[in-house]
């Protein structure tokens, strides 16, 4: 056997040393670029030499060459304590001596087999939403995301499943206050794989946050059955420390709610000793426990009411108790998860807000602003007398400069505006589109969301009913099945007033009643196949306000800000979560998130519309059709007409598979979510374009297809993309008015949804006219019919999906649908027919989603004919589209 012995440890560190050294000068002047190169020259020195091992003491192996050896002789960590007394130059990273100790961050996290390419294309969306430097950091240690591939075990705190291990290694400061560049955005990393996707913590890694709740991840049962062996093997707790006992919630240190003393339980409280409380609020429920927290924070925000010992209790780190460490500056060094500005760096502009890809909160940076621009203090001047900004503010003065001459000889601009900046008092100032003496002011408000309350609303049936059996199930039918597994969030604008929240609860809770479905929680039955159980479990609701008048935040831009206005549907359990947030002004926004498997867009919807009914009183909540068990039954003898697989159902992917798919050459770009709007003059002129046809007899065509083709043709040109390549538009098409033999029971709540998708080639599809598409659309949508809908529940009720191991081809981890588009389509959807009593919206939008080529297709608030069109692109193509979507 060819034995390869490490480097010198101290060589190795040396080099690590400088490197440190390196980022410190790089912090300091906030360069992400230079960080990257540090980040590609480290990876290259480490390639080059092999990533370290020596062969046999001499030289390292030729680059690509296996280290094979004895693991006790490659593994040269161990090996280093101490350095050579040198000033700690050489010193190895936990040497006793560095009074800060080791001077980088290491999380290791297992993630489940099943969910690490879900996880991979979340940090994916991230770096494409930050800055392209901002996770450059990982990489100047260890070339990136180190992946090790974990056997499932059997050991009760093992891994159930086989998993992937990831491990992120990156710059700590030697100032415990001191706040990482894009410290939000490596923060949320290791938010989404702990908390989204189900990570467990590495035992020997980490800082203390990552271990919250770790050990309930494990289950009851597997817990109950170590805890078991440890107290046979070590009753006296000698390999116990009071952190282990935190993790572990545990009583054979000192930590955790229990008081051991010569195996005595001492302490008494109330009415109980301590070892009664071991696991005692798990048995409530998490739902209970988390809407009791809500309160408790929104009621005793700085922990009056808590103690060492309530935290041990509940499991929290609002006193001291727990695994987390709470004090100023605490997020930063990784010992708690922030919930206010000052467990970050306030001071130096890094302040507690909800992640991009995630809404739970980290600290972020924020930008500091100076004044300049043209005639800058005039221009400020008018700034304050519009109430816009005080002091800090930086003013962009743009009147007098000619932003409404440009003319390509079709007329000029009817509207200006500068793009979305989120800086916080970032100010322009404009001459008005209307031509007059008015100016336009336009700045980027920070809209700060507080919760005041949050609760499970029950259906009501009314005084003296008798509420209907709460341990039926309904199955979920073929068209459930192959959705999108996934929470999609919608939000309404309302004007004052706003009603009380004893009303909206009131109303909802009537609501249920007759929408069950959004009460109950998803189980399996007896088969194995999933189910809603209707136990009246509740819709999550939350009250919360804004610290600024809506109009101030108007228009309001699909950004990450959004994200906001809604609950967020990681990990819910509940099928629908609900916001009501009221703003400084007494406008109100109300943010939904329902579970798709539920219902499509159109039943969700009609549930919302109810709501509204409810709550303004007058007629009953209109009945709903209770069929979804028997509606769509396959045909005796079934006949499968058409090809479903890979269409609506796809092969199961390996990992390898899963992560190398949907890449594409971005150039480092960002996603952007933008609305882009249509107006009825443009629609018509689409329309009279798309009159035409092959034939030259003239044709008519929907809104919708004419856009449809527009956008098809437009984001394709946007892309860049090779003449010879083929696109698709996948549309969503409603079966309702569809499916004939038999037909959809008017008050259906489920999914009766599929897509079509009409394909070309880029240069084809561009060379033609606007009518090519448009009949391109037609024939594929007009194919979409009753036989098709029925083909498809035969084909998917026949066996075939669980012999072959198909899976639906609606993927919701898919963040880049290029060369393709999905695009949905909300025209005649009842968007504007939600009503409290006090008024519909003047505004819907659906939430910000980056994922690329998803296209929302809806009438415009103005309700004069025009469309607006919610398009998801990355920066670069976005750029493009912006200048040609009114002209292509």
């Amino acid at each position: 056997m060819r034995v390869i012995t490490p480097a010198p440890a101290s060589e190795g560190y040396a080099k690590a040393f400088l490197l440190i050294l390196e980022e410190e000068d790089i912090e300091a002047t906030k360069d992400s670029l230079s960080r990257c190169a540090v980040a590609l020259a480290t990876a290259a020195i480490l390639s080059n030499g092999n990533y370290g091992p020596l062969k046999n003491g001499e030289q390292p192996p030729l680059p690509g060459r296996p280290v094979v050896g004895f693991h006790n002789r490659i593994q040269s960590s161990g090996r280093c304590l101490t350095g050579p007394d040198d000033a700690l130059f050489t010193a190895c990273p936990w040497d006793p001596r560095v009074s800060h100790g080791t001077f980088y961050f290491q999380a290791g996290v297992s993630v489940p087999l099943s969910r690490a390419a879900a996880f991979i294309r979340d940090v994916q969306r991230l770096r494409d939403l930050n800055n392209p430097g901002a996770l450059c950091s990982v990489e100047v240690y260890y070339y990136g995301v180190i992946l090790r591939y974990v056997r499932a075990s059997t050991a009760h705190l093992g891994k159930a499943e086989d998993s992937v291990d990831f491990d992120l290694t990156y710059y700590r400061s030697r100032d415990p206050a001191a706040p990482r560049q894009h410290e939000g955005a490596l923060e949320e990393v290791e938010q989404m794989v702990l908390r989204r996707h189900g990570g467990l913590p590495h035992w020997g890694k980490n800082q203390n946050a990552a271990f919250e709740g770790a050990v309930g991840k494990y289950g009851a049962a597997r817990v109950a059955a170590f805890m078991a062996v440890k107290r046979a093997y070590d009753p006296d707790g000698l390999f116990s420390s009071e952190w282990s006992d935190q993790v572990l919630g545990t009583s054979g240190g000192g930590g955790g709610v229990s008081v051991v003393r010569d195996g005595l339980v001492t302490l008494y409280w109330g009415k109980n000793q301590n070892a009664a409380f071991e696991g005692a609020v798990g048995k409530y429920g998490a739902a209970s426990v988390a809407a009791f927290m809500a309160v408790k924070r929104a009621y005793d925000p700085d922990g009056l009411f808590s103690s060492e010992w309530s935290d041990q209790v509940l499991g929290t780190s609002g006193g001291g108790g727990g695994v987390s460490v709470v004090r100023d500056g605490c997020a930063l060094e990784g010992l708690c998860g922030c919930s206010r500005d000052s467990h970050c760096a306030p001071s130096k502009g890094y302040l507690c807000r909800p992640g991009r890809c995630t809404r739970r909160p980290g600290c972020a940076g924020v930008t500091t602003i100076t004044r300049h621009g043209r005639a800058a203090v005039d221009t400020l001047l008018m700034a304050k007398s519009l109430y816009i900004c005080d002091q800090h503010c930086t003013v962009y003065g743009q009147m007098g400069i000619p932003v409404y001459d440009v003319d390509f000889g079709a007329g000029r601009p009817f509207l200006y505006m500068p793009s979305f900046l989120p800086e916080e008092g970032l100010v322009f100032i404009m001459p008005a589109s209307s031509g007059d003496e008015s100016v336009d002011a336009q700045q980027y408000v920070l809209m700060k969301i507080t919760v005041r309350s949050s609760m499970a609303v029950k259906p009501d049936y009314g005084g003296g009913a008798t509420p209907s059996p709460t341990d039926d199930v309904v199955p979920l039918t073929v068209f459930d099945k192959v959705n999108f597994d996934q929470h999609i969030s919608d939000i309404y604008f309302f004007r004052p007033p706003a009603p009380p929240k004893a009303d909206l609860v009131a109303g909802l809770a009537k609501a249920l009643a007759v929408h069950r479905e959004w009460a109950g929680r998803f189980g399996v039955d007896s088969k194995g196949s999933r189910v809603i159980l209707l136990n009246d479990a509740g819709v999550w609701f939350v009250e919360a306000t804004a610290d600024v008048p809506l109009d101030s935040v108007m228009p309001l831009e699909p950004t990450p800000e959004v994200l906001s206005l809604h609950p967020s549907g990681d990990n819910a359990e509940e099928l629908m979560l609900i916001q009501v947030t009221r703003f400084a002004c007494g406008s109100f926004v109300v943010g939904t998130t329902g579970q798709h498997l539920v219902a499509d867009g159109r039943a969700a919807r009609s549930f919302v519309v109810a709501w509204g009914q409810a709550t303004r009183g007058g007629a009953a909540v209109e009945p709903v059709c209770d069929c979804r068990a028997s509606v769509f039954a396959p045909r005796n003898p079934p006949r499968v007409e058409f090809e479903h697989r890979g269409i609506e159902f796809k092969q199961r992917r390996g990992l390898e598979k899963v992560i190398g798919m949907n890449q594409v050459n971005t150039a480092g770009d960002e996603l952007r979510v933008r609305r882009v709007h249509f107006s009825q003059e443009m629609v018509l002129e689409l329309k009279a374009r798309a009159a035409a046809s092959s034939a030259g007899a003239p044709r008519s065509c929907s809104t919708f297809q004419c856009v449809a083709a527009h956008l098809w043709r437009c984001v394709s040109k946007a892309r860049g993309l090779d003449g010879r390549q083929a696109t698709s538009l996948h549309i969503a098409v409603d079966g309702r008015g569809r499916m004939t033999n038999p037909r959809v029971p008017e008050g259906y709540t489920g999914n009766v949804v599929l897509w079509a998708r009409p394909t070309s080639t880029v240069e084809e599809l561009l060379a033609k006219p606007l009518w090519h598409a448009v009949e391109l659309i037609g024939r594929e949508v007009a194919r979409i019919d009753d036989s098709y809908f029925r083909s498809f529940v035969d084909f998917a009720s026949s066996g075939a999906v669980e012999q072959e191991g198909l899976v639906p081809a609606a993927d919701p981890t898919k963040t880049v649908h290029s060369p393709d588009i999905e695009v949905y389509s909300q025209i005649g959807v009842p968007l504007y027919d939600l009503d409290f009593g006090t008024g519909q919206p003047f505004l819907y939008m659906p939430s910000y989603l980056p994922e690329e080529g998803l296209a929302f297709i809806m009438p415009s608030f103005s309700g004069d004919g025009s469309i607006d069109v919610q398009l998801c692109l990355f920066s670069g193509a976005m750029d493009i589209f912006n200048n040609c979507c009114y002209s292509c």
